[in-house]
């Protein structure tokens, strides 16, 4: 029954999880959440207002069938945060997960240099995080943070984000243009430098993609996912694991609005290369076998997945099926002359790398430091100095020392 006015409204976790909650999140629809506050946590009107920084009759307007629609992103942070939103549930509303104390020591980077990228509140029900309908107070897109941007595609994108409705192809390619910069940059500054300023564009691409026009919508969200992505990447390589599981999940949905088969089974390989860094290595083979079979996908992308299912099966014990993986990786890296631009980092340096750490995982010293001092060798002078490749200086010492 209804909670008394002056109490505190609890809202039971498992309400978040519930299909109604996660729809009127997605649709921004704050009077259907009230309603389900008040079916399954028992709040009055007056709880939730209390809660929320509200009037009650505000409350009430909002709940009535055809009332009183919000729109303000202030009012849903307000929401969010009086509600104790957690960031599965923000992510939904379109807001930026809660911020989360830094690490006091800044985990070692993580294997792969970034295709995938920072998160924020990037995700409404169409799978992206935005602003709120004709929202305007999202941060500035166009205000590139990537040094020497080009002026001309900064000024594109103003215009784009002033008028999504009227956004064409040059939008779009400044976009690609400005995140392909991120990413070089994040190889010489590293991601926690970036997971900051790269977040804070997710609101205003999600508003973008809301209302752009239906003939670059899925331009667009493959743009958004390849984002998302970076955006994972940024978190899981600051150790913020279960934001970037939120926004490669994003990523995939978005890749698939698309047709760019590479971009969803990159955002899936991230989540097999998240479970080898916890050491699941039955979760990475579940994880980078969904992503291998991912159809429209790259050699180049598939060719990384049989050595990371090579990876999971060392570290399993199974051996035969460690080297069926590689030889497979072998032939589609030999059909690959370059990678696609969203996986600019996957070379045969890089593969060299990663076919290593399989002979590390199975204990196979000797092969393990040779591919690796040879994969680290022939890396270009920017990737090798990136923070990202202290993992596998980690690992040759290894393998060395083990051999």
């Amino acid at each position: 029954m209804p909670g008394r006015a002056q109490d505190p409204l609890v809202v039971p976790d498992a309400l978040w999880e519930h299909p109604e909650t996660i729809r009127a999140l997605r649709e921004r629809d704050m009077g259907r959440l009230f309603h389900l506050l008040r079916q399954y946590a028992g709040a009055s009107q007056t709880q939730i207002a209390i809660a929320c920084g509200m009037t009650q009759g505000r409350v009430s307007e909002t709940m009535k069938a055809g009332g009183r629609r919000i729109h303000t992103l202030e009012v849903f942070e307000r929401i969010a945060d009086g509600l104790g939103m957690p960031d599965s549930a923000r992510l939904a509303l379109g807001l930026a997960p809660r911020a989360h104390a830094p690490a006091t020591e800044p985990p070692a980077p993580q294997d792969a240099p970034s295709a995938a990228e920072p998160a924020s509140g990037l995700v409404d029900s169409l799978g992206v995080f935005a602003a709120a309908p004709g929202d305007r107070t999202a941060p500035d897109a166009a205000r590139p943070f990537v040094p020497g941007a080009d002026p001309e595609a900064g000024e594109r994108l103003a215009h784009a984000a002033r008028r999504p409705a009227r956004l064409d192809a040059h939008a779009i390619a400044a976009l690609s243009t400005m995140l392909a910069g991120q990413r070089r940059l994040e190889d010489r500054i590293g991601p926690a430098a970036l997971v900051a300023p790269a977040t804070a564009q997710l609101p205003l691409l999600a508003q973008m993609l809301r209302e752009a026009p239906s003939a670059h919508r899925a331009a667009l969200a493959e743009v958004v996912s390849e984002w998302a992505t970076f955006a994972g990447w940024l978190h899981l390589a600051t150790g913020r694991d279960e934001t970037a599981k939120l926004l490669f999940r994003r990523a995939e949905e978005l890749a698939d609005e698309g047709s760019d088969g590479t971009l969803a089974a990159t955002a899936v390989s991230f989540r097999g290369y998240l479970e080898r860094l916890r050491g699941r290595p039955r979760a990475v083979v579940r994880w980078t076998a969904a992503a291998l079979e991912t159809p429209g996908s790259h050699p180049a992308q598939r060719a990384y997945d049989c050595i990371q299912l090579a990876q999971g099966h060392a570290a399993l014990g199974d051996l035969e099926q460690m080297r069926r993986h590689l030889d497979r990786a072998a032939e589609l890296a030999a059909r690959t002359a370059e990678p696609p631009p969203s996986v600019y980092w996957y070379n045969e340096p890089f593969f060299h790398v990663q076919i290593g750490l399989a002979h590390l995982e199975a204990r196979q010293y000797r092969q393990a430091a040779d591919m690796i001092a040879t994969g680290l060798a022939g890396m270009s002078p920017e990737q090798r100095a990136a923070q990202w490749v202290a993992e596998y200086d980690e690992a040759l010492t290894v393998a060395r020392d083990r051999a």
